[in-house]
Order: C-alpha cells, then structure tokens, then sequence
C-alpha cells in the first residue's frame, strides 16, 4: 500500500506531464490518452480508497479522494488528466464520508441525465440529497425522496428583463461572466 507522501508524489508527477500536453484540446486529449494519463488517476484515487478505508491516515485520503471524485465532474479530462472513474470509485468515496460521520453528503448537477441504473443507484446510496436543475425535463417515474428539482425560470425570466429594458445580463452574476 502506497503512502500518502508517494501519491501525492505520483499526482504531482502526472500533473507534471498534463503540463507537457500542448496544442488545441484534440490535439492534448490525443497526447494525453497515447501517454497513458487517463489510466493514472484511476488508480490514484483507488489507492486513496485504499488508505482511508485501512484506516492510518483516513481523514486526508479521504479529503484527497472527495477532491480528485469532484475535480473530475468539475473540468475536462485535458485538463485534469481524469477520464472517466470507475462508478464504484465514487461510491466508495460517499460512503466513507457518511460512514465517517459526514453531517450529509450532497451532490448537485446541472443537467440530471439520469440514465440506466442511475436512478436506483442514487436512491440506494449515502447520499442525503441530489440538487438538480430543470435544464432537463425529468419524468415522474424518476423522481424520487432525495431528488432536488430547482427551477431555472427566475434566472430566464432575468436575462430577458435585462435584454429587454437594455440591462446587463451580466450584471446577473456579480460581473463574472
């Protein structure tokens, strides 16, 4: 089992390389996948799973497992060097901060696909609540307890006020656009 000391290292070194990757996103993602990159994290987080559930140093792997599980929902793979991870990763994940005493564990999405066993998988796991917007409709037959709906209508309703009487849509967002 690796040490925390020799993964950070390992991150560090895979970063190191997803710094090397250079030209238009096709161009890096083509760099990074004949490299090997994508299959790094993966098992970084893997080793992290590894640690906090053996115990020694729990509390930082566990804060470096929830990190990597959300930097790679957060920013693309020629970015992050994150494909996609393993679904039994980010359970794992989920259930160490409910079983390690987590007050809640909330997770939120923009666009809720929720596809194949998705549905069955949220309501079965850890997770407190699972925040969601409208952007997508979201049938009756996949709602359920958990499951958080927030409108986008007021955000819309705003930026054609803002459009319409020449304001700023901009000004929505505290200047960030």
């Amino acid at each position: 089992m690796l040490s925390l000391t020799s993964l950070a290292g390992w991150e560090e070194a895979v970063m190191a390389s997803l710094r090397g990757a250079s030209g238009t996103l096709e161009e890096r993602d083509r760099q990074i996948e004949r490299s090997g990159l994508f299959g790094e994290y993966p098992a970084i987080l893997s080793a992290y799973v590894e640690l906090f559930q053996d115990g020694g140093s729990s509390l930082e792997a566990l804060k470096r497992a929830v990190f990597l599980v959300w930097r790679a929902a957060m920013a693309p793979s020629t970015e992050t060097g994150i494909a996609s991870l393993p679904d039994a990763t980010a359970r794992a994940v989920i259930e160490a901060l409910a079983r390690d005493g987590a007050a809640g564990v909330v997770i939120a999405a923009t666009h809720p696909i929720l596809s194949g066993p998705a549905v069955d998988r949220l309501k079965n796991s850890a997770v407190t609540e699972i925040v969601v917007s409208n952007t997508l409709p979201i049938p009756d037959e996949k709602r359920f307890d958990k499951l958080t709906c927030l409108s986008i209508a007021p955000l819309l309703s705003q930026a054609i006020k803002e459009v319409f009487e020449d304001g700023s849509v901009t000004k929505m967002f505290d200047g960030q656009a």
